[in-house]
């Protein structure tokens, strides 16, 4: 019911206060009725009704579900521009920040031959190796001009995964529009 929802979407954002952003879960969202519908629910048990049911022994799931994902440690930190030797001209810039988060950019060409740039602003680690998020394209008005909030606008294109061998080498998995591709990256070195 709306106060379990409650309860929950109170305990997501008590975890986003001691441990920062939890990727994209929204504690007002259908995640949270998601996690709500997982075990993490109130009953009739109570210390006058003993015998009454107990949803929130099940807490374990739903904790799990909510900061578990979010507290795997990567292996390395993979901030650096990345890139495949074999295919200069593009790359990926990767920024991994202190709370393991990665902010990346991917810099390449558009269909039309123009260059593009693709934003990868966060997301979650699904193991120390394995890292994935949503990609948008941005756009707004041009830097020699007053900046003007209303024509800022951000399309969410699609989604990356990395996958990490080691701290020098990946794979960058990528589905944009619904065009997908696998490519093989390294750190570009200087």
């Amino acid at each position: 019911g709306n106060r379990h929802h409650a309860d929950v979407a109170a305990l997501i954002e008590a975890l986003q206060r001691r441990f920062g952003r939890l990727g994209d879960v929204d504690p007002h969202a259908a995640e949270a009725q998601q996690l709500e519908d997982r075990g993490l629910q109130g009953a009739a048990a109570s210390c006058d009704n003993p015998t009454g049911i107990d949803m929130y022994s099940r807490f374990d799931r739903a904790f799990a579900a909510i900061i578990g994902r979010y507290l795997i440690a990567p292996s390395a930190d993979y901030t650096d521009l990345w890139w495949n030797a074999s295919e200069s001209g593009w790359g990926l810039n990767l920024i991994q920040h202190a709370s393991n988060q990665i902010f990346g950019v991917w810099y390449s060409y558009g269909a039309d031959g123009k260059r593009t740039w693709i934003a990868l602003p966060g997301g979650t680690w699904s193991a120390a190796n394995v890292f994935t998020g949503a990609l948008y394209t941005t756009s707004g008005p041009p830097f020699d001009r007053p900046f003007d909030a209303t024509r800022v606008s951000k399309n969410h294109v699609g989604s990356a995964t990395l996958t990490f061998s080691d701290a020098n080498n990946a794979t960058f998995a990528y589905t944009i529009s619904g065009q997908s591709g696998v490519k093989v990256i390294s750190r570009q070195p200087f």
